[in-house]
């Protein structure tokens, strides 16, 4: 079981950093290509294609476990230009592609949390920015950088993904912290 910890929650604008490479966090986009009708994979940066690709802001709640040692994150995409985000929150597929997700979410069960290795919220956080943090799933696993080329040869795909592709980290410019 864990509970929100409103205090230590925040919004930020995230980028996945790939050696000296910083990319923005943001989603696919597109209702002209029928290839790319479907919305919502993350991507670390546009892969040079700048009709599919949102910027977003998100949400990170921070959730406790009942022993209280254990701080795990919701992630929920809240802002885009497209509004794209709304409503969702961030998951991944059986592949471990993460997308932008409608889902209800379960309090009692990690499933759907984050870690987040390398975020100090113990002295509280303020807005500014924080490098090196580790993004990793319920199980253990590192967000990747996943670079693969479109069907059609219609550029990259920069996915975030969880089972292949290569190590980076989270930088979080963060805008507002605490929650309510």
């Amino acid at each position: 079981m864990y509970s929100l910890d409103k205090s230590r929650s925040f919004m930020a604008k995230a980028y996945f950093q790939v050696g000296s490479a910083r990319h923005p966090i943001g989603a696919n986009y597109s209702d002209t290509i029928p290839v790319f009708g479907e919305k919502g994979w993350l991507f670390a940066g546009s892969g040079g294609r700048d009709y599919s690709f949102v910027e977003l802001v998100m949400s990170f709640e921070c959730y406790r476990s009942q022993a209280g040692s254990d701080r795990l994150w919701k992630i929920d995409g809240i802002q885009s230009q497209l509004d794209l985000a709304r409503g969702t929150l961030i998951e991944q597929s059986r592949n471990g592609y993460l997308g932008l997700y409608k889902s209800s979410f379960d309090h009692k069960s990690s499933e759907s949390l984050w870690g987040l290795k390398g975020l100090d919220v113990e002295n509280g956080l303020v807005t500014s920015t924080v490098d090196g943090v580790i993004w990793r799933d319920s199980s253990g696993r590192r967000v990747k950088l996943l670079t693969e080329r479109d069907v059609g040869d219609l550029g990259v795909s920069p996915y975030l993904n969880t089972r292949k592709g290569e190590d980076g980290t989270l930088s979080l410019e963060i805008l507002r912290v605490g929650m309510g």
